[in-house]
């Protein structure tokens, strides 16, 4: 399994992370002959005790990609006890070297 060394920040673990689209979809607008686009590098905090990934939309819209579904998150600054409601999407994380 691969792992990651990293300096401490005031942050949290900050690091650079890559945002793509899925290999699927990279494989439908090749065979379709329509563009693909850049992976977005984006500096990234990790939360060891995540039990999800949440981008800002912004990444989603660069990549034109269309959400999947909604899901309810729970943050500290949530709005209601219930939490939030955020879009789903199918997208590749990588770290690059």
């Amino acid at each position: 399994m691969p792992s990651v060394t990293a300096k401490l920040s005031e942050d949290g673990l900050v690091l650079n992370v890559l945002f793509a689209i899925s290999s699927d979809l990279e494989n439908k607008l090749r065979e379709e002959g329509k563009p693909i686009p850049e992976p977005i590098s984006v500096r990234a905090l990790i939360d060891t005790g995540a039990s999800g990934c949440v981008v800002k939309s912004e990444i989603a819209e660069k990549l034109g990609l269309t959400p999947i579904g909604v899901v309810q998150i729970k943050t500290p600054s949530s709005k209601s006890d219930k939490g939030d409601e955020c879009y789903q999407y199918i997208m590749r994380m990588g770290m690059p070297e």
